[in-house]
């Protein structure tokens, strides 16, 4: 029977509470939930501490393969081995009313498991970029001070979460293409009213910059 990563989660959890499995995987309740629940893909913290605890990493990925791991584990050797560093630009992107961006440097860079990208999010990591969330526009799927991942090799709208430009703001909102060349703009907070962008017009000021494809769950 296939099944869903959330789904292995419970199934690796047991019997045991959700809070104390938290404690012992090293991450916040909530955010196992979301992982539980299929909210978000399980970050690199989470299959490293799971490793440890003798699972089989591709199994808890794919479905495929023996739950446990065995003593030698080329997935597992291939995922400790392999990092790449992503860039965190100090640009908000805005999930809110909009952040005017001021300047394009990069904070920091964030060790990222090159296995995950290729293989779980199926991205190239020299096309991704990080930026810094502002704003609840989006919450509860992405919350203020969240990270999101974007792929900037895809930038054709088909629906989604995408981070772009209208002029000097930087946006994080979900997008969906209409007739009539135009592109309606929305929030996952239902407090925040839809809008949409009339590509004749405003085309010049509008930009995609890429989809997003991950994000993280602060706490």
């Amino acid at each position: 029977m296939t099944t869903t990563i959330g789904e292995r989660l419970i199934h690796i959890r047991g019997d045991e509470s959700r809070e104390k499995f938290s404690e012992q995987v090293r991450v916040h309740k909530n955010t196992l939930g979301n992982y539980e629940r299929n909210d978000r893909p399980p970050d690199v913290g989470l299959l490293q501490m799971l490793y440890s605890f003798g699972w089989n990493i591709n199994w808890v990925l794919t479905g495929m393969g023996a739950e446990r791991r065995t003593e030698i584990d080329a997935l597992a050797l291939e995922m400790s081995n392999s990092v790449v560093y992503l860039p965190l630009y100090d640009a908000q992107a805005a999930a809110g009313s909009g952040n005017f961006i001021e300047q394009h440097n990069i904070k920091r860079q964030i060790p990222f498991n090159s296995y995950l990208i290729d293989s779980y999010l199926h991205a190239n990591a020299a096309d991704l970029l990080l930026f810094e969330v502002d704003g609840d526009s989006m919450a509860d799927k992405i919350k203020p001070d969240d990270i999101i991942m974007v792929n900037t090799a895809v930038k054709n709208i088909s629906g989604g979460v995408y981070a772009f430009t209208i002029g000097n703001t930087l946006m994080c909102k979900h997008l969906q293409s209409l007739p009539g060349n135009m592109v309606q703009v929305s929030s996952e907070n239902k407090a925040y009213a839809p809008f949409t962008i009339d590509m004749e017009e405003q085309g010049e000021e509008f930009e995609v910059i890429g989809r997003v494809i991950w994000h993280s769950g602060r706490t």
